[in-house]
């Protein structure tokens, strides 16, 4: 099947249009073009492209590359935050759609909504064109969703499916989500009667933080690490794709109360060790996964922690 058209991308050399997330934007877009079989190329400047390319240009709204388009909207979007603009134009005698953010997460909203519609087109050449500017911005500062794991039978799977985390995350940030909480241990309001314990309190299943000899009778070590592997990987793929990576900590209970049928107990900690275990596991986390940027506690009753604990 012969190509619909072909396109050239020029990436502008800004700050922005070369972040990580704006390269790993760009890359997706390409793939979501050979995946329509549009021909890509890539070029460094516009006067790359053939006259009878589509130039799709690639840039930070304050770049160099987006002050030589004529007459580019200028209004508040160029300043606020996750913004983007695509539009049609011409440049030096070259058809030009701009894909022109505000800041990296806005470039990739506008990459991957031209991604989008390629994917959904009957003739995914109509999906690039603009017969007005479509310009976005946010009206909501935070738009965050979370996925809870609630059982290690229902939830393991997905847990360590990265193709599954590849196609999630693409969709979360397509749909133009900021955040995403991968949340741990609120299955129960309090630890009393209950039955999945895997993650609840999540540190042991995840980690051996040295100083400490506490462990989850029946987790290998090679499971307890292949967990702490995909959360990294969780973290970084969501950190690749300019999202904010909250990781929830519902529940720092290490007993359960009138739990016989749990599946999982906690062995080596104590009250006096306790804090000073969370704290130390949370720091090796963090260390080890820099794209975390937000941590969330429920540090009352619910949680294990009786009212009033302020040493810990």
């Amino acid at each position: 099947m012969a190509p619909a058209t072909k396109i050239t991308l020029v990436v502008s050399e800004d700050e922005i249009a070369q972040s990580p997330p704006a390269q790993w934007a760009v890359s997706h877009l390409t793939s979501a073009l050979s995946a329509r079989q549009i021909s890509v190329s890539h070029g460094g400047r516009v006067e790359d492209a053939e006259t009878s390319d589509l130039c799709i240009l690639v840039a930070g709204a304050s770049s160099h590359a987006a002050s030589i388009v004529p007459d580019l909207p200028t209004d508040d979007w160029t300043t606020a935050p996750e913004s983007f603009i695509l539009a049609d134009s011409e440049i030096d005698g070259r058809k030009v759609l701009l894909a022109v953010g505000s800041d990296a997460l806005g470039l990739v909203y506008a990459l991957t909504e031209l991604a989008d519609r390629v994917a959904c087109a009957d003739d995914p050449a109509e999906g690039l064109e603009f017969d007005r500017p479509l310009i976005q911005t946010p009206a909501n500062r935070i738009r965050g969703i979370a996925r809870y794991f609630c059982s290690d039978i229902e939830d393991k799977t997905w847990y360590h499916d990265r193709g599954f985390w590849e196609r999630y995350l693409s969709n979360l940030v397509t749909q133009r989500f900021n955040r995403f909480s991968l949340t741990l241990g609120l299955g129960y309001n309090f630890p009393r009667n209950v039955y999945d314990t895997y993650f609840y309190f999540a540190y042991p299943f995840l980690l051996d933080v040295p100083g400490y000899s506490v462990r989850v009778p029946g987790l290998s070590d090679e499971e307890r690490n292949r967990n702490f592997e995909s959360l990294k990987y969780i973290a970084a793929e969501t950190g690749r794709r300019g999202l904010q990576f909250q990781l929830a900590l519902w529940t720092h209970a290490y007993e359960w109360v009138d739990s016989p049928n749990a599946n999982y107990v906690i062995e080596g900690l104590s009250a006096e060790t306790h804090a000073a275990y969370c704290r130390d596991a949370l720091h090796q986390i963090l260390v080890a996964c820099p794209d975390i940027t937000g941590v969330t506690f429920r540090i009352h009753g619910e949680s294990g922690i009786p009212e009033g604990s302020f040493d810990f």
